[in-house]
């Protein structure tokens, strides 16, 4: 309160005096253009942070060389088709170790190789010649190996489409345990053709849906001979389709800027034909005891598999 009297006398004589009149009218003049430039200021600020652009998602070439080193674990429920009461069933869950590559041919083509090996004692469900029932064990060693090409067919923002064809072994020594059993080797041929698409939901994260049909033909060994007058004796697989659908979940640079985590769960279903009827060798293969066949036969496998991916 005791500084009015001294803000009335200068507000009197600035108004009687023109040289501070001149000075006032200065600061008010001033004074608009100065929020004016702060105005344009803010605005300015607030329209850059709305238009900023987003960071696009970055897509590992698809092409880029890799190597793969894996484990992992599948159910085998394999049966033949075969008139009651026969049987044949096999059921276990198998052990596999893994490797794989992936090598560029040129811009548009890469070559894949993979060989897999697994190993188990499964319970064998069947019967013998006469149809009584019988239950054992088998020792079961598989060996896989495939190549296949690739191309790739489209290409987005945040993924790209492949398709594949290639040629696959699969060797399956079948060695039934007990009384009645016996060795036998099946020689499976393979042509797989299929489609993979690769989003990437992240720089660091990718699902990969894979789906392939699978042509089957080969020939199975059958180790006779431990029965008295009979030989060992090859027969014929019957040409069949089968299918395979896997979803491998990459998640990239994991453990370093070439280290990538792989997890593939799957399902693939292996279909044999009924094969053609041959004779039957005899022991030293001097004649034939009879006529046989192998039968048409499907083995379902749920599995999953965990590999570490190198970038080459």
């Amino acid at each position: 309160m005791q500084f009015r009297p001294l803000l009335g006398f200068l507000f009197l004589a600035a108004l009687c005096s023109p040289t501070w009149a001149e000075d006032s009218e200065t600061a008010e003049l001033e004074t608009p253009s100065e929020t004016v430039s702060e105005t344009v200021t803010e605005e300015s600020t607030t329209t850059e942070t709305v238009d900023a652009p987003s960071t696009p998602v970055t897509v590992q070439a698809w092409n880029a060389p890799q190597l793969e080193i894996g484990a992992g674990t599948y159910t085998f429920n394999y049966k033949e088709e075969v008139p009651p009461p026969f049987k044949s069933t096999e059921t276990g869950l198998m052990k596999m170790l893994g490797v794989s590559g992936s090598f560029p041919l040129n811009e548009t083509l890469v070559m894949q190789l993979l060989a897999e090996g697994s190993t188990t004692t499964t319970l064998y469900d069947g019967t013998y010649q006469n149809g009584a029932p019988i239950q054992s064990d088998t020792n079961n060693h598989v060996i896989r190996t495939q190549i296949a090409v690739k191309r790739l067919l489209a290409e987005t923002s945040s993924g790209d489409l492949q398709g594949y064809a290639g040629l696959g072994f699969r060797l399956w020594k079948r060695d039934i345990q007990g009384a009645g059993g016996y060795l036998e080797d099946y020689h499976m041929y393979t042509l797989p053709v299929g489609v993979q698409y690769r989003h990437f939901f992240t720089d660091h994260f990718s699902v990969g849906p894979d789906l392939s049909a699978r042509l089957l033909w080969g020939s199975v060994t059958a180790y006779l001979s431990k029965f008295s007058g009979m030989g060992d004796t090859i027969l014929p697989l019957g040409e069949a389709i089968g299918f395979r659908v896997a979803v491998p979940v990459t998640f990239w640079s994991l453990f370093a800027d070439n280290l990538s985590l792989v997890v593939t769960p799957y399902y693939e279903l292996i279909r044999i034909g009924t094969g053609e009827t041959v004779a039957l060798n005899s022991s030293g293969g001097r004649g034939t005891v009879g006529f046989g066949r192998e039968p048409a036969s499907d083995t379902h496998q749920f599995g999953i598999n965990a590999s570490v991916s190198i970038g080459l």
